[in-house]
C-alpha cells in the first residue's frame, strides 16, 4: 500500500520547471489543459481529454 501511494504521488508532481511544462492535453469541455492524458478530466469529469494540435498552440 505504501509502495503504491508514493507511485502515485510521484505521478501526480508537476515538472520541476513549471516554465519548461509542455501541456500537451486539453479538455473540449472546461479547457483545462494537463501535461499527460486523463482518461477523465480532473476539473469538470467529462470523458473528453484530446491531445493538442501543433496548430492550436
Amino acid at each position: 500500500m505504501g509502495l503504491l501511494r508514493r507511485i502515485t504521488r510521484l505521478l501526480r508532481k508537476p515538472s520541476i520547471d513549471p516554465e519548461k511544462r509542455e501541456e500537451n492535453y486539453r479538455c473540449i469541455r472546461c479547457g483545462a489543459v494537463f501535461e499527460r492524458n486523463h482518461r477523465v478530466c480532473p476539473d469538470c469529469g467529462t470523458q473528453y481529454v484530446l491531445p493538442i494540435d501543433e496548430k492550436e498552440r
